[in-house]
Formats: C-alpha cells, structure tokens, sequence
C-alpha cells in the first residue's frame, strides 16, 4: 500500500541531476581525444553507460564504432582506439597487448584508457612493466551512482562485495566515500546516517592527535621503510608486546612504565598507519621519509 502523503514531507532530490554531471564528464573525458575514435567498452558497462549517454550521444562526439571489450585480437582499423573500463587488471594487461601487437607490425595508432569509477596505481603499474605506459594516456570517469528511478540510485561496484568481505581489500572504500561525498554536495546533509557490518563501527568518537617522529620509539624503527613493510613489522611488534605482556609478573616498576609506553605508541601508530592505508591517497609524512603509495 502506497504511503500517504505528507505536507512536511522534504522534497523528494532530482536525481537526474546525476545523470547530466556523469554525462557531461565522460564528453569532457572523450573530446580529449580529438576526430574520430572506436570505443571499446566492458561488458557489464553497457547497460549503465546507455542510461548516461546513448549511442547518438557518443556519435556526436566522433565515436565511429562501439566494441564490448572481450580480451581477444582487436579488428578495429581506426587510428584512435578508446578503452572504457574498470580497473582491472586482466583487463589492462590485455589492452597491453593491443598496444605490443600493434608496435610490433609497426602500426601506428592512439590509444586511451578511461577507467570507472576510478583508476588504481596497480594498473598503472602494469602499462608500466609491460612497456606501454608512454603509449598510452590515461583518465578516471567518476561515474559513482546511476539513477535506476525516480527514488532509486545504485552504486555500480559489482566487485564491492567479494573484494570487501570476501577478500578483505577495502579499495573501494574511497569510492563509497566518493559517492557520499557527491550526494552530500549535491543535496545537502544527510538528516540520519546508519551503518551495518564490522566495517561501520568506530571505536571511539573521540579524535586522537599522533606526533610521527623520531622521539616514538615504534616509529623510530619504521621512519624509512617502505610502507608494504610497515604492518609485517607492527604484527611482530605485537608479538614481542604479547610474549612481554605473558611474562609481566617478572616486571619491575621500570620496565612495565616502558612495556606500557610501547604498547600505547604501538596502538596510536597502528591506528594512524591504518587510517592513512584506508584513505588510499599518496601522502608524505611531513616529519619523516615515510611514503604512502595508493594501491
């Protein structure tokens, strides 16, 4: 039964104001590769991309042909190829060999890569080992929610699941926050916030102000390794902590303000590490040479 309706009732967002902004970006995104151009398009894109910008759309901005992108020889004969895709791996490697094909006939030709709803560093990384990264220019589409009705919006992350709570890759942890964010600007504060699963709990409300530098001694050890070594250490460390902690009984006064002066750095430092891992952003530590790489 259909609910009533309420004169206090907020109204209802325009959500085909999402629609305009995604269309308008992924034009923006194709007329950075000027005349005409075949776009290539992951499989489970198509519905999506069809809400957003039909095939009229993209002829008017010069795509001549459309291909669902199904990892075999490319038999496109346009001098400018397009790839709109997620950032998978398997699927850069295989517009790698595209690339490597093409050079090794001595073909000559252009080619763009428009990853949604972002691109990662790993995937750069592959154009990179596999010898095509200056061949190659690179974008992001932001195409973070597709209205589906007049109420209705979805987040179009098909790998959220399995690589959230299945694999425990909590990559697209930025791109949800992303998607928030958007709505906030868009349409204001949200009036209430309810959050399910472990991933939704904070232990505590109250903010916490570390001071990286060499006067910590947990961080003293860390200061210059390279980040990927960084939680194989603070599990040893914790370790060590929980072997001392077994033996405490044997502690004088000395050592047990000094075991407890290292777990309480161990536990704020473990903390901010993984604060600055779940935001996935490229930082530098202002007090140290310790780098954050996006993953």
């Amino acid at each position: 039964m259909a609910a009533g309706f309420r004169r206090d009732a907020p109204q209802q967002p325009d959500f085909s104001l999402l629609k305009r902004l995604a269309r308008d970006q992924l034009i923006f995104l194709l007329e950075q590769l000027p005349g005409k151009k075949d776009l290539f398009i992951d499989a489970d894109l198509m519905s999506p991309l069809d809400r957003i910008a039909n095939v009229s759309t993209l002829k008017e901005h010069e795509v001549d042909k459309l291909y669902k992108v199904e990892h075999r020889s490319v038999v496109s004969t346009a001098d400018q190829l397009c790839f709109l895709i997620r950032p998978r791996i398997q699927t850069v490697k295989w517009i790698c060999d595209v690339v490597n094909s093409d050079k090794s006939v001595g073909r000559i030709r252009r080619y763009r890569i428009i990853f949604t709803p972002q691109k990662f560093f790993s995937c750069e990384s592959i154009l990179e080992e596999l010898g095509v990264f200056g061949d190659v220019s690179c974008d992001q589409w932001n195409f973070l929610l597709l209205p589906v009705d007049d109420d209705i919006i979805s987040l179009e992350l098909p790998e959220f699941f399995t690589d959230t709570f299945l694999a425990g890759d909590q990559r697209w942890v930025r791109t949800v926050g992303g998607a928030l964010h958007l709505l906030h600007s868009l349409f204001g504060p949200f009036s209430k916030v309810h959050g399910i699963g472990r991933i939704a709990k904070t232990s505590s409300e109250k903010s916490v102000k570390v001071m990286l530098n060499s006067q910590d001694k947990v961080f003293n050890e860390i200061r210059n390794e390279h980040f990927s070594n960084v939680f194989g250490f603070l599990s040893q460390k914790a370790r060590t902590l929980q072997s001392a902690y077994d033996k405490r009984r044997g502690m004088d006064i000395k050592q047990m303000k000094t075991f407890v002066s290292m777990l309480e750095s161990l536990r704020l430092l473990c903390s901010s590490v993984s604060h600055m891992k779940t935001d996935f952003c490229p930082k530098i530590c202002a007090h140290s040479r310790l780098n954050i790489y996006q993953v």
